[in-house]
């Protein structure tokens, strides 16, 4: 690749040569926690719980573990979510018989 007319084509062969990997999945793992954080605050818990025909102690018990509960099985979830994109990255770089390294893929997300 280091030989191509193709633009960019210095900068890919380099970030191939040496991958910066931990920056990349610290920045996708913020952004995983921000869009959870978000997206949790935005339920409206009251309106999904209001027919469940519990009481008010228990409603904002109910209310509080859904809201734990979502926090982190929305962060866990993206976080596998990157783990299974990678993983498929690796085989499809494998099955093509790429020279490819484990940290050059991770730098795809």
């Amino acid at each position: 690749m280091e030989t191509s007319k193709l633009p960019l084509a210095q900068h890919f062969s380099n970030l191939r040569a040496n991958p910066k990997w931990a920056l990349k999945l610290l920045i996708a793992v913020v952004v995983v926690v921000l869009s959870t954080i978000i997206s949790n605050s935005l339920i409206d818990y009251d309106t999904l719980l209001k027919d469940s025909g519990l009481s008010g102690q228990e409603l904002e018990q109910t209310k509080t573990i859904g809201q734990i509960s979502g926090l982190i099985g929305g962060i866990v979830g993206g976080i596998i979510v990157i783990g299974i994109l990678f993983v498929i990255f690796l085989l499809i770089s494998k099955i093509m018989k790429s020279d490819a390294s484990a940290k050059s893929i991770f730098q795809l997300h």
